[in-house]
């Protein structure tokens, strides 16, 4: 297949963007590529945009993560307050951290 080819960079109505491969000489027109609404922006655009996207993605992951730790230190430290054996509370909460550390308070 000969052609040119390339990627263009959009971004939707809805604020999100996106990118289109393209080659020329297939199927379909390089204009069918456009989705409806978008705005062209540039390469530099998209990537600072995609950047700021995973390290969204990425901070929001690591408090997921912090409030899981937290919850299972307090179910495992109710567990124990209601005379549960510590074995049996750590595995019942999931809690494998020490007992005092620190969550954050």
């Amino acid at each position: 297949m000969s052609g040119a080819a390339g990627t263009r960079y959009f971004r939707l109505p809805s604020g999100d963007v996106c990118s289109r491969a393209w080659t020329s000489g297939g199927p379909f027109e390089v204009s069918a590529l456009v989705p409806a609404g978008a705005v062209e922006i540039t390469a530099g655009q998209y990537q600072v945009e995609v950047a700021a996207y995973r390290r969204r993605h990425e901070d929001r992951q690591a408090r997921d993560r912090e409030r899981a730790v937290r919850q299972t230190r307090e179910d495992y430290l109710v567990l124990c307050a209601l005379g549960v054996p510590d074995a049996a509370a750590r595995r019942m909460s999931g809690f494998t951290g020490e007992v005092g550390e620190a969550d954050g308070d």
